[in-house]
């Protein structure tokens, strides 16, 4: 398996990291008892990685689930055409690994899009999870819960909706994300590139550059390089017809 080239944390550093995390409210919603916290710090172990470095590629063994603290990445697969197809974009607090459970490899692909620190939880550290810190294993069944939720988007996004109604969709969903981590909803930063978004949406890369002026020309966004300020959340809502699942869930 393709690993990070960050130094491996003492679990000391990592108890104390773990306790001043900025995403630790995310990444286990409801809080820990020292004693769990602790337990956690030692179960835990923490790499970087650069812009496009691969965390890992369809095939490789399996090993851990993986818990982005800072930066995001994506997750592909390729067709039996050679063509990259993207699952998913992965933001702090947010984990993937889990399709490796099953069949001892990764189904997927992973790799940072810009400069990324995660922590990695060995799947033989569930058992311990499960036996010894019960309500680490209740979170982290909630942070798989939040991630199917997400995968739901996506399937929304795909079924049969007229191109702007997917890239709209993506801005809000992508916003919700944002607001769930504590980040301002109507400021975004668009780390993956427009062929990335395209293929995530099953678009081509013209669609949705040409959806995102059209919204920009409607005056629902404002796009600056990779940069994309919400202007009217509402009118977002009147072209996709409903609020994103994650802010249903939110209220």
């Amino acid at each position: 398996m393709t690993q990070g080239s960050g130094k491996l944390l003492d679990f000391e550093t990592l108890r104390k990291s773990c306790r001043r995390c900025s995403v630790l409210e995310l990444c286990l919603p409801a809080p820990l008892e020292g004693a769990d916290l602790d337990r956690l710090g030692g179960m835990l172990c923490s790499r970087s990685y650069t812009p496009n470095q691969h965390v890992y590629n369809t095939g490789d063994r399996s090993g851990n689930i993986y818990i982005v603290r800072t930066g995001s990445l994506k997750s592909w697969v390729t067709t039996i055409h050679g063509h990259e197809q993207i699952l998913g974009f992965h933001l702090p607090g947010e984990i993937f690994g889990l399709d490796g459970v099953d069949a001892f490899q990764y189904q997927s692909g992973v790799q940072a899009l810009e400069p990324s620190e995660l922590c990695l939880l060995p799947y033989d550290a569930l058992e311990t999870i499960a036996s010894q810190v019960p309500s680490l294993h209740r979170q982290l069944l909630r942070v798989i819960s939040r991630e199917i939720v997400i995968e739901h988007e996506h399937v929304m996004m795909m079924s049969s909706r007229p191109a702007i109604e997917r890239v709209a969709l993506f801005v809000q969903v992508l916003a919700q994300r944002e607001a769930l981590r504590g980040q301002p909803p109507q400021l975004l930063k668009l780390t993956m590139s427009r062929a990335d978004i395209a293929s995530y949406l099953a678009l081509a890369n013209e669609t949705v550059s040409r959806m995102l002026s059209r919204l920009e020309q409607s005056g629902l966004i404002r796009v600056t390089h990779r940069k994309l300020e919400i202007l009217d959340p509402e009118g977002l809502i009147e072209i996709t017809g409903e609020y994103p699942v994650s802010l249903r869930l939110a209220d």
